[in-house]
């Protein structure tokens, strides 16, 4: 078996600040792409190493790649990491390592990474560990990190980014995302009463900013809620239907809206050509699509959890 005790201890690349996001309706967490150097008896490795990844702050492990690290220890299972010349890369983060949010980064000062690797036997620790100060930061950038729970912004991309929900009215857990809850409450939707509450809807909407009693909006009384439980009336979250302002076609003395009754006639009277040609009137067409509405353009309106 051959000995892992000589491996090279300096890792050459630390890929810090390229973050790559896989994402799906619930924003799936960020990745941190990590590339190093493995040298065995002073030649560079080829094959495969089984490797442990574990991240921490002085004593304290914030994340391991399977979650079992206490304190900076060796996490139980292992990653194979393929390893070409010496060269191997690996996603931290990505399945079947436990995802690795920015959460993980929260209080933390000096994380670092540390590392053990195999070749099936022993496992050794490679030293130095190596920092990690960038990381946090570019988390906390692709995270939305200052943007206050509840924001609400139009997104390009056909899922929700890390820190963010697609605003699609989904049913989500009050307790997995409290700080959220705490803001929009019930307003989108009480969910199942319970545990639960409503994302707002915006699919296909335009949204309206809250008359909050201007009478801007005259019909602000008259709102309802866009799911079960949700605020009505003049509050966030109420729902409005699409409606023509009242209005008329006055045009003069032309201001007024034949009947067919089959009385009153103008049979053999129209004699004239300045005369109406009543007896060859139609009914007026229906112009126009399905709804009134200006130029748009399609976005995902995501919310900031």
């Amino acid at each position: 078996m051959q000995s892992f005790a000589n491996w090279l201890t300096r890792l050459f690349v630390l890929v810090c600040a390229i973050l790559a996001t896989s994402q799906t309706s619930w924003g799936l967490p960020s990745e941190v792409s990590y590339q190093g150097q493995l040298k065995s008896d002073g030649a560079l490795y080829n094959g495969t190493a089984n490797m442990k990844f574990v991240i921490l702050d002085g004593s304290t492990s914030l994340w391991s790649n399977d979650g079992s690290s206490v304190d900076g220890s060796q996490p139980t299972n292992a990653v194979a990491v393929p390893v070409d010349a010496g060269v191997f890369t690996v996603r931290l983060g990505v399945p079947p390592m436990i995802p690795l949010t920015p959460a993980v980064f929260e209080g933390s000062s000096n994380p670092v990474l540390r590392v053990w690797a195999s070749d099936g036997g022993v496992f050794e620790q490679l030293s130095p560990d190596q920092p990690l100060s960038s990381v946090p930061f570019a988390f906390q950038s692709t995270s939305g990190a200052g943007i206050p729970p509840g924001s609400v912004m139009p997104y390009m991309g056909t899922a929700a980014p890390e820190g963010w929900l697609l605003c699609d009215g989904s049913e989500v857990s009050r307790t997995m995302y409290p700080q959220l809850y705490a803001v929009i409450g019930t307003a989108s939707g009480s969910g199942n009463g319970s545990s639960t509450f409503n994302l707002p809807d915006l699919r296909g909407r335009f949204l309206r900013g809250w008359d909050h009693g201007a009478g801007v909006d005259p019909d602000a009384g008259a709102r309802t809620a866009a799911k079960p439980g949700g605020n009505v009336g003049d509050n966030i979250g109420s729902l409005q239907v699409d409606e023509f302002k009242q209005h008329d076609h006055s045009n003069g003395n032309f201001n007024r809206i034949l009947q067919y009754t089959g009385n009153n006639t103008a049979v053999g009277h129209d004699e004239g050509y300045q005369e109406p040609d009543i007896i060859n009137a139609a009914p007026m067409t229906r112009p126009g699509g399905a709804e009134t509405r200006p130029k748009n353009l399609y976005v995902n309106y995501i919310i900031k959890y």
